[in-house]
């Protein structure tokens, strides 16, 4: 083999490698979603309890600040935007589930 076969073969295989690692990361973040979908049904369950609605706006702000100031430490702050809007859609993926539980339950109550 010559260099330039070497180092062909060598990216194909670092670039195979990585996409593992990925692919196991995505995965893990599926899990953790799955996860979190849980202890927002939770969340339902006792809302439900005591009579609180489904959207507490000061908790989401709470969330979101607490988000970015995390992407402001870290290295992805150049990020911000990107990361603003996946955690804007897991807040609303949390909400309906916790409006689908909602309706549900209060469906079998009548």
């Amino acid at each position: 083999m010559n260099n330039d076969s070497n180092n062909a073969h060598t990216a194909t295989q670092d670039l195979t490698k990585i996409r593992v690692e990925i692919n196991q990361i995505d995965a893990g973040i599926l899990e953790l979603l799955q996860e979190r979908t849980r202890l927002s049904l939770e969340v339902a369950r006792i809302k439900a309890d005591i009579g609180k609605p489904i959207l507490d706006e000061a908790r989401e702000a709470e969330l979101l600040q607490n988000i970015k100031s995390r992407i402001e430490n870290s290295e992805l702050k150049d990020q911000d935007e990107h990361l603003l809007q996946i955690w804007g859609k897991i807040l609303d993926m949390s909400r309906d589930v916790q409006t689908k539980f909602h309706n549900t339950n209060q469906v079998k109550e009548n």
